[in-house]
């Protein structure tokens, strides 16, 4: 049997396990030379970045027509390019002719791209507008469908623009949700930057991306946020996304008229922690409110929560920010926390608020890391728009407390994969399900598996973490 076959029979999983070099073969283990293997890393150049959605730039990049950024991933380069009010196109950054690099960084093209090799033009639909002495070329080799810039399927969501090489790709709200429509619900599209960092990283992208995507490293890595005496050995692992089961082991034996200040102080410690996610006016507007709480702790703070959430939803509104209604959001089940879409694109919703992170390799060892601020901004009072991030290094004191954390652990685990006894790391069957899903849907990209397949997988690789680990070659869906 091919793995066409067992694709269509719905369980590529064996052919995958066959195929790919350092395979997912235990859903609990991951062999270390993913890490660092140069041979996988070709595999993930040649057969994942050229399939897969990736998060190009923000609307606000590009606010003005003929307005282009450049995105860049590995050795392939996109043009990103506003074509008109409306509409975003992206095209291969080449020229047809003889493959120069037609454009690097942002800028303006409304009057069109020129090679600046041999002075060839195209607009910024891609269609070739001149060539010096077109005589000298046969017929075909100047036919226009030749001749124009090459595209690159894109589509726009959250205000964000995703390119994806394959042009056979399943559409981004396809392989995306339930991302998608989860993250989409807090009205992202509306947020604007207030700052954008990045950073080279000695570590393989996969090492940053698995360091976001499970709580459990939250009681040793950013101790701030737990409560105090959290480290005996009885402590049980509890998510702290949105400040649930952290703040009640926080408010233990209190009363209600603490909850306010407990929840107070812990949404401070995010904040400043962030310096992103919640902010210092959703901090004053938690300061200045008077919340009519029950007596008991249990009923207290989730009571605490809702009104907290309706002084905020009331305050944007009053200011013309077009906030969603963030109790209704939590009823159905979408409460603020870590959001991964595969494969290096993370979304933090909160309040009016959002933080992203991007990973994008550069060699077998080394990543590029960003970090983005986003809020809601009244009508005509966003700054504009970065045209490229701040780039600083890994001890620059502008980054938030909770990413320095966080970047202690990422340089010393590529180091560590690499130690010769160590075959594999482990990962929580309970937990850590989000990174077991991460790699497997990885291995299916890398062995060819069919669009309808992967779709159907995607689901179990972005969403919110701290899940379960599943096969999702077998996962009813």
């Amino acid at each position: 049997m091919t793995i066409a076959d067992s694709t269509q029979a719905g369980n590529p999983g064996e052919h995958i396990r066959a195929t790919v070099p350092f395979a997912i073969q235990n859903l609990e283990r991951i062999p270390t030379k993913r890490y660092y293997d140069p041979e996988f890393f070709e595999w993930e150049k040649k057969h994942l970045w050229t399939r897969t959605w990736q998060m190009a730039c923000r609307l606000e990049e590009i606010p003005n027509i003929g307005d282009f950024m450049e995105y860049t991933i590995i050795d392939k380069s996109v043009i990103v390019v506003r074509e008109s009010e409306t509409e975003v196109k992206a095209f291969q950054n080449v020229c047809p002719h003889r493959g120069n690099t037609l454009v690097r960084g942002t800028g303006n093209a409304k009057s069109g791209f020129v090679c600046g090799f041999h002075g060839w033009c195209w607009n910024t639909k891609g269609e070739n507008t001149f060539v010096y002495q077109p005589h000298l070329f046969s017929e075909a080799n100047i036919d226009p469908n030749n001749i124009r810039l090459r595209d690159v399927k894109s589509e726009v969501w959250g205000g964000n623009v995703f390119i994806n090489f394959d042009a056979n790709a399943a559409s981004l709200k396809e392989r995306l949700d339930p991302f998608y429509t989860n993250v989409g619900a807090y009205n992202i599209e509306h947020q604007r930057t207030v700052w954008w960092y990045a950073v080279e990283v000695p570590s393989n992208w996969k090492v940053g991306v698995e360091a976001f995507m499970e709580g459990y490293h939250v009681l040793q890595t950013h101790p701030q946020l737990m409560p105090k005496n959290a480290r005996p050995a009885t402590q049980q692992f509890a998510a702290t996304q949105g400040g649930g089961s952290s703040l009640a082991a926080r408010l233990a034996g209190a009363d209600s008229a603490a909850v306010a200040k407990a929840t107070n102080d812990f949404l401070i410690t995010i904040g400043h922690g962030m310096d992103s996610w919640i902010l210092e006016k959703d901090l004053t507007i938690a300061a200045g409110m008077q919340a009519d709480l029950p007596e008991n702790v249990e009923e207290a703070i989730p009571e605490y929560r809702r009104q907290l959430n309706d002084a905020i939803v009331e305050w944007n509104r009053a200011q013309g920010m077009p906030i969603a209604d963030l109790n209704a959001l939590e009823a159905a089940g979408n409460r603020p926390t870590v959001n991964p879409s595969f494969p290096n694109f993370f979304t933090l919703p909160y309040f009016g608020n959002s933080t992203s992170y991007r990973f994008r390799p550069l060699t077998p060892d080394t990543m590029i890391f960003e970090m983005r601020s986003m809020t809601l901004f009244p009508e005509g009072e966003a700054p504009e728009c970065p045209k490229e991030p701040t780039w600083v290094d890994l001890d620059d004191p502008r980054w938030p407390a909770i990413p320095v954390q966080d970047f202690g652990n990422i340089p010393n685990i590529q180091i560590g994969v690499k130690a010769p006894a160590l075959e594999h790391t482990s990962i929580s069957r309970q937990i850590e399900g989000r990174i077991s899903s991460f790699h497997q849907l990885i291995d299916g990209y890398l062995a060819g598996v069919d669009e309808e397949t992967l779709t159907r997988a995607h689901r179990f690789a972005s969403g919110p973490i701290d899940v379960p680990i599943v096969d999702i070659w077998t996962e009813e869906s």
